[in-house]
Parts: structure tokens; C-alpha cells; sequence
């Protein structure tokens, strides 16, 4: 999968506050998500409703930014990590809501996206990600959660397809758009 993700900002020396970060990500996140589902079909995966896309789309989403999550631990301080998600989540539900009223599936999301967010998150939280890559298991659960989403007569063969491809793919794009977009606070400890 290749896909070009937001790098730069357009006024380079302005400070950036976590809701415009946020919003990069999440617009990052978004390409990546789209560019996968694309793959995917392109594959042979079947997918058959705007619904069944959007659901796959939100799947890539949360692991994109649980992902985010554990990469920057470590590089910024925890309160500016906890602003950053936090604003990258309430865009992922803008763009989701959004796209989901454009396809008529917005009822389908009225519990609440950031509860699902959540609820998702917390299968993820259970497995390592270390040195920047995320573990066998770490994918498994994401390969998992996109063949439930997949029918029946591609669950065989979409857990391999996402472990070893869309997932480190999805991955190594959003860690380019970290390198730029978020960048490391000289002392994570004591900034804030």
C-alpha cells in the first residue's frame, strides 16, 4: 500500500496546539484506513455495503490510533500525550459521523464512536508493541477485528493478508506522518 500521508505543516514555525495535530492525524489516519480498504478489494476481499466499508475503515482507524498511542509514549510527556489522543479521537468520530451520514449509515454510530473507540482500545492494551513495532498478538487482535468485519467467505484468508501487509503497512505510513506532525518534546519527563 502506498499512500501519502500529510507531512508538512503549510507555516512551519507556528506552534500547533493538540486540536490542529489532532485533526492532521486523524485526516492522516483517514487516507491510510481508505487507501487499506482499497487494497483490500483490490485483493479479492469482499466487501459488500457502504456500511461493511465504513465498519472496516473505523477498525483501521482505532488500531491507527491506539498505534499512535504507544508510539509517542516516551517522546512527548504524558498530559501532551493524553491532550494529542484525545484530540485525535473526537476527529476520528467527526470524520466517521460525517462519512456516515453521507452513506445513510449515521444511525448505525448513534451510541457513540468514542465509546466504541474505547471498547476497541482495550483489546489492544493487553499485548506489547515494542521498539515501535507491534507485536504478533498486538496484530492478531486488529487482523481479528477486520475479519469479523469481512464475510464469512474471506475470514480464512484476510487474517494473514492484514497481519503480514495492511497492518505493518498501515503502520510504517503513520509513523512517517509521527515524525513531522508530532515532535519529540526534548524532556517527556518533566514537559508539560
Amino acid at each position: 500500500m502506498r499512500v501519502r500521508t500529510r507531512t508538512k505543516w503549510n507555516q512551519k514555525d507556528q506552534p500547533r496546539d493538540f486540536d490542529q495535530v489532532g485533526s492532521a492525524l486523524a485526516f492522516n489516519a483517514w487516507r491510510i484506513a481508505t487507501a487499506a480498504l482499497l487494497e483490500l478489494e483490490n485483493e479479492g476481499f469482499q466487501t459488500d455495503t457502504q456500511k461493511q466499508r465504513l465498519d472496516i475503515i473505523l477498525e483501521f482507524l482505532v488500531f491507527l490510533l491506539h498505534s499512535t498511542d504507544r508510539l509517542v509514549y516516551g517522546r512527548v510527556s504524558d498530559q501532551d500525550r493524553a491532550g494529542l489522543i484525545t484530540a485525535f479521537a473526537r476527529h476520528v468520530d467527526r470524520i466517521v459521523r460525517d462519512n456516515a451520514r453521507d452513506t445513510r449509515g449515521a444511525e448505525e454510530y448513534a451510541g457513540g464512536i468514542i465509546d466504541l473507540i474505547n471498547e476497541i482500545s482495550n483489546e489492544y492494551v493487553e499485548y506489547p508493541f515494542t521498539d515501535g513495532e507491534p507485536s504478533f498478538s498486538y496484530l492478531r487482535v486488529f487482523a481479528d477485528r477486520v475479519a469479523a468485519r469481512m464475510g464469512p467467505r474471506d475470514n480464512k484468508w484476510i487474517l494473514d493478508h492484514v497481519m503480514q501487509v495492511e497492518g505493518p503497512e498501515s503502520i510504517r505510513a503513520l509513523r512517517k506522518a509521527l515524525r513531522s506532525l508530532v515532535p519529540e518534546t526534548k524532556n517527556p519527563a518533566t514537559a508539560g
